[in-house]
């Protein structure tokens, strides 16, 4: 509890603390007391130590190695399957990385997954991130080892969040709707098919509970973030990833195409985040039919959510087909295609 510091202090007997761990393990997994048999796999030690302000650990960075440490090592006593991790640094440039990695080497403590946060208004600070954790690890013998994006959203800035005057609380509402906006969801977009090709193994947007800060809101009401999930979602039932090329776009344009397992549908996922409005023509290449017999474009957008929008095809060979469509600025726009 960072905002009344409850819970935050060290555990004075982290022996016993890594007990609580192991029980909490066996309640979820194991059936104990009267428990659940979830089969989770993986364990995250911690969240955001290296916090400045609010503060999520009140000890020092060697506490935490220890209770790290002490954990990690009780868990694997209990099930060596089980992946611990952590330690869910705020960002990749915490002055805690380097030496948390260290640490691990050093103790030959285990490290299933390396994990950290990332609130940025850039894609590439994400993309940047994970290569860096990457780098980082396979440096210190972690070769093996998962890179955890674990909490990530469109986040412009900080300013706003708690103002000092009173007044100025009428205006929170909307800071937290920027990041869910339609905006936010090209965001998310961008940042989910770029992170296709770099090394990460896992990334969560934060979040999709009932809180301000989720793609639902605290009404659950589904946001544009949502639609871009879900608009991402029906790409990844196309894993067959195909040739895509986009003309007519700047640099900030990001796409991604895919066909289904059986070879009958073709998915395309095209983000504008940053990007101008205009047209846009979808090139897809090596599908293994000769011409769809439907194309259907979806959008996302501050104003829309996967509703259906002019599209235009041209089949120049077989197994090639482009698709026009007009998209707005921070748009999301998903094309679906069937064989005849």
């Amino acid at each position: 509890e960072p905002w009344s510091k409850y819970h935050t202090h060290p555990p004075r007997d982290m022996d016993r603390f890594a007990r609580v761990c192991v029980n909490i393990i066996r309640h979820y997994n194991d059936g104990w007391a009267d428990g659940y048999h979830h089969g989770i796999t993986h364990w995250e030690i911690w969240n955001e130590p290296d916090m400045k302000l609010p503060l999520m650990w009140l000890g020092s960075q060697e506490d935490y190695f220890r209770l790290y440490e002490t954990v990690a090592r009780a868990i694997k006593a209990h099930d060596p399957k089980l992946k611990v991790g952590g330690p869910a640094l705020t960002s990749m440039s915490s002055d805690w990385a380097r030496p948390f990695v260290a640490h691990c080497r050093d103790r030959k403590l285990p490290l299933d997954f390396f994990s950290f946060h990332v609130y940025s208004a850039k894609p590439q600070v994400l993309v940047d991130s994970c290569r860096q954790a990457r780098k980082l690890l396979d440096e210190h013998g972690f070769a093996d080892t998962e890179i955890h994006l674990n909490e990530w959203r469109y986040h412009p800035t900080w300013d706003g969040l708690r103002p000092d005057d009173p007044e100025k609380y009428v205006d929170v509402p909307g800071w937290f709707a920027r990041g869910c906006s339609g905006k936010g969801a090209a965001f998310a977009a961008t940042v989910l098919m770029r992170l296709q090709d770099e090394p990460v193994d896992m990334t969560n947007f934060y979040t999709a509970d009932t809180s301000a800060w989720s793609m639902f809101g605290q009404f659950g009401i589904r946001t544009p973030v949502y639609y871009a999930f879900k608009a991402f979602n029906e790409l990844a039932k196309h894993p067959k990833r195909i040739a895509c090329d986009v003309a007519g776009a700047d640099a900030a344009t990001v796409a991604c195409a895919g066909l289904n397992d059986g070879g009958t549908s073709a998915a395309v996922l095209v983000s504008t985040f940053d990007a101008p409005a205009g047209r846009r023509e979808i090139a897809l290449t090596g599908l293994p039919w000769k011409e769809p017999s439907q194309v259907e474009a979806l959008l996302v957008s501050d104003a829309h959510a996967l509703v259906p929008i002019a599209a235009t095809t041209e089949t120049p060979s077989p197994g090639m087909l482009r698709i026009t469509v007009e998209l707005p600025a921070d748009g999301v726009c998903l094309v679906r295609c069937t064989s005849r």
